[in-house]
């Protein structure tokens, strides 16, 4: 294993375990499948500002979502020894990315596990699964995360202790 290797698993560890989700931000992974560069815009929807290539293993950190998009707080690269790449091409300094293209997989390792239908263990469970799955993240409050399933059929409530937002390996 190299060094650079090494250390994006050690950094993706660290934020597992000490950032997964507060209502300020959360930590997702790019997983664009489209094969074109991603874009990161300017504003929801608005003008492309940058791309990056859609075939790395970038983390991302992400805050604020609206109808759907995400604010980009920071990338992380773990080519160029973690890195972060420079935000740039945005006259108001702010980046946006869409939900559909980050996301995570659920922690449940093989055990039953539920997305709820509101932020809450009591509330009615919309969809079960028993294997890890990928979920994009839709909107976030109080220690849950709103997700749609990768299949895009699936949208519920997600205690964000139950995320691994490491495109490298699982989480503890």
């Amino acid at each position: 294993m190299t060094l650079k290797r090494f250390l994006f698993l050690a950094m993706g560890l660290i934020i597992s375990l000490t950032a997964t989700c507060d209502d300020a931000e959360l930590f997702a992974y790019l997983c664009d499948s489209s094969g074109t560069p991603t874009n990161i815009r300017c504003a929801p929807n608005g003008a492309v500002a940058m791309t990056i290539n859609s075939k790395e293993s970038y983390m991302l950190e992400l805050s604020n979502p609206i109808n759907g998009w995400w604010q980009l707080e920071a990338i992380y690269d773990p080519v160029e020894d973690d890195a972060g790449i420079p935000l740039h091409g945005s006259k108001t300094g702010k980046y946006y990315i869409h939900y559909s293209i980050v996301g995570f997989s659920t922690r449940n390792y093989g055990q039953d596990y539920y997305l709820r239908e509101y932020p809450s263990e009591n509330s009615k469970a919309t969809f079960n699964f028993h294997d890890e799955i990928l979920v994009h993240p839709i909107e976030m409050t109080n220690g849950w995360v709103k997700v749609k399933t990768s299949d895009m059929k699936h949208t519920g409530w997600i205690e964000s202790e139950m995320i691994c937002n490491n495109p490298l390996t699982t989480c503890p």
